[in-house]
């Protein structure tokens, strides 16, 4: 399990709460798999990831040209 820290921060909070839902996925993938209900949940939570990342790096995309 991965516990969310002000160590991960980045101290943006659009980031940081982007983050926490990255780190919650892999939180429900882990818990899923020691049920052994991995295989049910892993098409599921790949495809959120999949959606997640295209928006999160558009996000942060926008942050590096604003500020350089």
């Amino acid at each position: 399990m991965m516990t969310w820290t002000d160590a991960l921060s980045v101290n943006i909070k659009e980031i940081d709460d982007q983050h926490k839902k990255l780190v919650n996925m892999v939180n429900q993938l882990h818990a899923a798999m020691l049920k052994g209900e991995g295989k049910t949940v892993v098409g599921p939570i790949l495809a959120e990831l999949t959606a997640n990342t295209v928006y999160h790096f558009s996000i942060e995309e926008g942050y590096m040209n604003k500020y350089s």
